[in-house]
């Protein structure tokens, strides 16, 4: 049976929407991937400058899903200590 290639890229950009949406909800991250092949994630609200401070980042980036995952694991380690530290 031939597969129609228009069908299939749109069900795997609604796959990916899905994704993503499932993933901003989780975390608080919107990722997107250039078209370079660099993957951004974005905190939904900004930063304090006290976080700044502290070093939290409002965008992440990374070469590959791997390293975002390490990134966004350091990040939320980052906020915790934060909050931890701020008594939240």
């Amino acid at each position: 049976m031939p597969v129609d290639v228009s069908e299939a890229d749109e069900r795997a950009r609604m796959v990916a929407d899905d994704l993503k949406n499932v993933l901003w909800g989780l975390t608080g991250y919107q990722v997107w991937h250039s078209d370079a092949g660099v993957l951004y994630a974005v905190r939904s609200t900004p930063l304090s400058d006290a976080e700044l401070n502290a070093g939290l980042s409002q965008t992440l980036v990374a070469d590959d899903p791997h390293a975002m995952v390490v990134r966004l694991r350091t990040e939320f380690e980052r906020t915790t200590r934060f909050s931890v530290g701020r008594g939240e």
